[in-house]
């Protein structure tokens, strides 16, 4: 048996999460892990691992963080969030502002800057 504190996940605690998920915008601008963390009295460690061990209880994690995620885009696009707290929150999500290019292939390269500047640059 693994050392440590024993786990306090029980019904009781199941329903706190699930009331969180309807009373978060009492005391938050947005849902977050640390937040339920905090309703819960609980460290955030131990939500990933109720996680991964109850099902029930990962359905409330992964529901706070998909209404974290459209709450930080629809707030950053009516201008309720700054564009920089919008970045930090989303790029959590896998949003990102930059370009990927991956261009390997020189005959692609010479094609574009011949139609960019209308001369051949062999």
């Amino acid at each position: 048996m693994p050392a440590g504190r024993p786990t306090t996940y029980n019904a009781k605690i199941q329903k706190m999460a699930e009331v969180y998920l309807e009373i978060w915008k009492d005391d938050s601008v947005i849902p977050s892990i640390a937040s339920l963390a905090l309703y819960l009295g609980v460290p955030r460690p131990t939500l990933y691992e109720w996680k991964e061990k109850h099902d029930k209880f990962k359905h409330v994690i992964e529901t706070v963080l998909a209404t974290q995620e459209v709450e930080a885009l629809n707030k950053g696009l009516e201008g309720k969030f700054t564009p920089t707290i919008s970045k930090l929150v989303l790029a959590h999500h896998g949003y990102h502002d930059k370009v990927d290019t991956d261009v390997t292939d020189r005959r692609l390269v010479k094609t574009i800057r011949k139609r960019y500047d209308g001369k051949d640059n062999s």
